[in-house]
């Protein structure tokens, strides 16, 4: 009869400890350098940071590519780099830049035009190893 009570409480711890490592990563996402809360709304200059939490220390070499999409579905930059993570970290990195105006602040009808284009819902695809990691949606709002 004990046997019994025993089983049920192993697949429970079991599938517990299987759920948290498996679980999403997170994203922070803001225009702070090193800031701790996550922003949902960004103007149209500066860099967005984004500091992305892993489910679980990861160790040895990988691949993290990160796709910020404009909401035209365009892609606004598109990289893949190789991150070594000896000792084992549990934290990314990945950033965006918008472009900037010219030299002395001189009025760019380009940029203007382009910077209209960035209003709205942008979205940030992450992948890890090939594998996709996390997909984070954010607002873009240009005066």
């Amino acid at each position: 009869m004990r046997l019994l009570w025993i089983v049920p409480w192993v697949l429970i711890v079991a599938t517990s400890s299987n759920a948290a490592s498996t679980s999403p990563a997170i994203v922070v996402l803001t225009s702070i350098e090193n800031g701790l809360e996550s922003q949902s709304e960004f103007m149209c200059y500066g860099k967005i940071h984004g500091y992305i939490r892993l489910a679980s220390p990861q160790e040895g070499t990988h691949v993290l590519s990160s796709r910020w999409v404009q909401p035209s579905g365009k892609f606004a930059a598109d990289s893949r780099s190789t991150v070594d993570f000896s000792p084992a970290r549990s934290t990314a990195y990945v950033w965006f830049g918008f472009p900037e105006s010219a030299l002395f602040g001189a009025p760019d009808p380009g940029l203007d035009e382009m910077r209209l284009q960035f209003n709205g819902i942008w979205t940030l695809d992450v992948r890890w190893d090939e594998k996709p990691l996390l997909n984070e949606t954010f607002h873009v709002r240009c005066p």
